[in-house]
């Protein structure tokens, strides 16, 4: 600096070894106009010696403290106060980008392809927005990670000009991982395994030792290993929970049964899918001369995992069983999920069951709630009972308590589906996958599952049973979990009506509150349409996720006042707590002593018990949709060169996602494939168009497709354009037919996910 610092003398008298005055320090960063680095500073101060080094350090320090100055990551001191930093989570995108999601209620911020090299998906860190005008959206830059919940990577063993590295086969983790030189295992590529993270990294990559082989190459066994790995799910029981397990005795006796009503004379039944083997829900209905009488039976959980036990421990950490294809991680250990708690046929077992009392036209006009022993009738799949439905020697074949039985249980799911109708309840036909093995162990069948009478017949059962629950819980005053649907974002419902217009069907999104039997309209004038499946699929996209809460809120889509979950404590935490509720209020009753109303911390204690159940559902549907889609993969690799029939289902600036209708799985087009003319994309029409040609690829359209390349490990399928089958949609002609198909594509994306219930 060509001047003086004005302060100098007062620094002379102050100090053996004179200082920089602060004043000096801020003129000097102000005529910078950019951060400078303390080895900068005493650059510009001329400063030499290590005493007066020292000395700056100290004095930028205090400075620091103060609020003077300000320092950026690089360790860069301005004069300009810091900004404001943020507090969030990062959120990975599978295509490299991610986003900040902060805690306040508020939309999420960008984060580019370069700031998240600096971090993992699922990061807690704070960060600054980047102010760049050029940019349409928010951005923001990571300062410091706070905290690294993921210490252990799965991946698969890579090599390069380095050395070996770890490629994850997380699709959250876009990282590799390169190995440290100390690894105590013979690697070979393609190995699969599971590394150890450093705890910082170094030059900017991540660096990580291998904690164990896990196998020398991917099988569907090892694909869900590394699923429940990647999202955390435990999957083996402590010590402590199994030696619990083991202390309970394998036949009930008569402190089992006191206090219990002995219901092992009526004739339940179980009715579940040829491959179940936790049998949680028996049902039985009769006739009551001016109704009938609905028994919903479920098996008494809560009996064997009691308050504070690790089995209970086990069961709020886990939340949720997962339903892998051929396998099960169980949210109970076998003695009970598969044993004591499922209701096996001519079997005595505990049960928590729900009386129900219908008028003739199925309105309920009384509930009950009683704890039980049974035992059932006959252990039935769904494929036989819908046989018995319309064959009358079928049925007479199970005996007549049994066909009773069946034929009263219809009767019910009738009058029970009416009522729906006139309740107005969302009916979307989702379908779920069938995935069948041939004795080598090949995938041999990929197909729709067929949904029958049976059951639907199940479902409006245990829906009677859960909306009794809910309203046991605002009537006893006492704490459960409903299961909340909250109705669609308005900028959602917007949204679909645009794009529902097109079709010709109207929806009035403007009005103040969209109702369950407006969007029932919309899906009954769907059906009719060529495009009907896509277009159910996107109403259902347009849905909120369900969630579980003590708070009372409607269900959306069954269009309940208040619904809980009750049908099945083997594998869902909610149902669980809710039979807590109930075998509280039974004993109430039973000994005539009134309920106290909860404290205010255990109102809080359910609502971080929901919160789990939420995000354990939420984590195993992901991890069944990451082990699906590489099943779908590898199940389309012996079709590769091969050209099915599809329908369209996104349109994106990149391509076009197309579902290939006889597997339910999804490849892209990408847009580079399209070579007669150069598309962009329209975003309110949700449609690729050709500059030249005007040519439209929209949602719905028809085509036949060519599988070019499959990548199992990404999820990926890549497909080009055979032909193409435009919908008439209203302001626009039909395009043009393609003459030759186009080139194949290189890049592809995992198909959409779809919500899959199981029993309400």
């Amino acid at each position: 600096m060509s001047q003086k610092d004005p302060k100098a003398s007062r620094e002379a008298a102050r100090y053996a070894v004179p200082i920089a005055s602060r004043e000096w320090i801020l003129t000097l960063l102000d005529e910078a106009g950019k951060p400078l680095t303390a080895k900068q500073i005493a650059g510009r101060l001329s400063i030499d010696t290590p005493e007066s080094k020292k000395a700056l350090k100290s004095r930028l320090a205090a400075m620091l403290r103060s609020g003077q100055v300000s320092m950026n990551a690089r360790s860069g001191y301005s004069s300009r106060p810091a900004p404001s930093l943020l507090e969030g989570t990062v959120s990975a995108h599978r295509d490299g980008f991610g986003f900040l999601v902060l805690d306040a209620e508020t939309d999420d911020i960008y984060l580019s392809y370069q700031e998240m090299k600096k971090v993992l998906h699922g990061d807690r860190v704070q960060a600054t927005l980047i102010e760049d005008g050029t940019r349409s959206r928010s951005q923001a830059r990571i300062e410091t990670v706070l905290e690294r919940p993921i210490s252990r990577v799965t991946g698969r063993i890579q090599s390069s000009r380095e050395g070996l590295y770890v490629e994850p086969l997380s699709r959250s983790l876009h990282h590799p991982i390169q190995l440290e030189e100390s690894n105590k295992f013979e690697l070979s590529i393609g190995q699969i395994v599971e590394v150890e993270l450093a705890t910082a990294q170094r030059r900017g990559m991540f660096y990580g030792r291998i904690d164990k082989v896990l196998a020398e190459e991917m099988s569907p066994d090892v694909e869900i290993e590394v699923a429940l790995r990647n999202h955390d799910i435990p999957f083996e029981f402590p010590e402590e929970v199994l030696a619990e397990v083991k202390a309970i005795k394998n036949h009930l006796n008569a402190k089992d049964l006191k206090h219990r009503e002995d219901l092992r004379h009526l004739p339940f039944v179980t009715i579940d899918g040829q491959d179940a083997k936790d049998f949680d829900d028996a049902v039985f209905a009769e006739s009551t001369g001016s109704g009938f009488r609905l028994w919903v039976a479920i098996a008494d959980v809560a009996h064997y995992v009691t308050p504070g036990s690790p089995l209970e421990t086990e069961a709020i950490r886990r939340g949720t069983s997962v339903y892998f294809p051929q396998w099960v991680v169980p949210m109970l250990p076998e003695k009970l999920s598969n044993g004591l708690c499922s209701l096996k046929p001519l079997e005595d077992r505990l049960a928590v069951v729900c009386v129900m009392d219908f008028d003739a036209t199925g309105h309920r006009i009384a509930f009950r709630f009683l704890e039980a022993v049974i035992q059932s009738s006959a252990r039935l799949i769904y494929e036989d009972v819908a046989t018995c439905i319309t064959d009358p020697n079928a049925l007479a074949a199970l005996g007549e308590p049994i066909a009773q039985n069946i034929t009263m249980l219809l009767s019910v799911y009738q009058k029970l589906l009416e009522r729906r109708a006139k309740r107005g309840a969302l009916e979307i036909e989702t379908s779920e996958l069938n995935i069948e093995w041939d004795d080598t162990g090949a995938l041999s069948v990929m197909a729709q599952r067929v949904r029958t009478d049976a059951h639907k017949l199940i479902e409006e059962c245990m829906l009677a049973a859960n909306v009794a629950m809910a309203d046991l819980i605002a009537s006893s005053g006492q704490l459960g979990l409903y299961r909340v649907h909250d109705e669609p974002d308005a900028e959602r419902v917007t949204r679909l009506a645009s794009i529902l217009a097109q079709f010709g069907i109207a929806f009035d999104a403007d009005q103040a509150k969209v109702t369950t039997q407006d969007f029932q309209k919309v899906l009954d004038a769907s059906r009719d349409q060529p495009a009907g499946a896509v277009l159910q699929m996107l109403i259902l996209r347009t849905m909120n996720q369900a969630i579980y809460t003590p708070d009372r809120r409607q269900h959306f889509g069954l269009n309940y006042e208040g619904y809980a979950h009750f049908t099945s404590p083997i594998r869902r935490l909610a149902d669980l707590m809710n039979h807590r509720l109930v075998k509280s209020v039974v004993t109430a009753e039973r000994t005539q002593k009134q309920l106290k109303s909860p404290p205010a911390n255990e109102e809080a204690g359910m609502q971080a018990l929901g919160e789990q159940a939420s995000l354990t559902e939420r984590r195993a549907d992901a991890a069944v949709f990451e082990v699906l889609e590489w099943l779908k993969c590898e199940y389309l690799k012996k079709y590769l060169g091969e050209s099915f029939e599809g329908v369209i289902t996104t349109a994106v600036k990149f391509g076009l996602f197309v579902n290939i209708e006889p597997m339910m799985a999804e490849g892209l087009i990408h847009v580079s494939s399209l070579a007669d003319d150069h598309y962009r994309f329209d975003q309110d029409r949700g449609a690729l168009i050709g500059s030249r040609s005007g040519r439209v690829f929209s949602l719905g359209d028809r085509v036949v497709v060519q599988i070019d390349r499959v990548d199992a490990m990404l999820g990926q399928v890549s497909l080009s354009l055979s032909e193409h089958r435009p919908l008439h949609r209203r302001g626009e002609s039909s395009g043009r037919s393609p003459k030759k198909r186009g080139q194949k594509t290189t890049s592809g994306r995992a198909p959409s996910k779809r919500k899959r219930t199981r029993r309400g």
